[in-house]
């Protein structure tokens, strides 16, 4: 019975995490939704990656991190997917204004 207690906990701490990443990953669309992208598909190719090693290196603990990094990338594109929506495709923030004219 403990056992099934201690991997319930662990779940929760899981899907908490991969919600907190996620939560950061919608507030930076919200405030630059260019970087928002970039930062969600890092995230995504950062949780695929370790998702793929860990399963090739007999890695649980791993695959496990991959998880939750895939699942808080899968929240963040849900808010850039709405920012974009609700503000445009590219609004830019104050310091996408601030670039020279080179960088944009």
């Amino acid at each position: 019975m403990g056992n099934q207690s201690s991997k319930s906990d662990d779940q929760k701490a899981k899907t908490a995490t991969s919600v907190g990443i996620g939560v950061g990953l919608v507030i930076t669309s919200v405030i630059c939704p260019p970087l928002g992208a970039a930062a969600t598909f890092s995230t995504l190719g950062t949780g695929i990656g370790m998702k793929v090693v860990g399963s090739l290196a007999d890695e649980e603990g791993l695959e496990e991190a991959g998880d939750v990094f895939i699942l808080g990338a899968e929240i963040g594109g849900v808010g850039n997917t709405a920012t974009r929506a609700v503000q445009g495709s590219h609004a830019p923030c104050g310091g996408c204004k601030s670039l020279p004219k080179a960088f944009k």
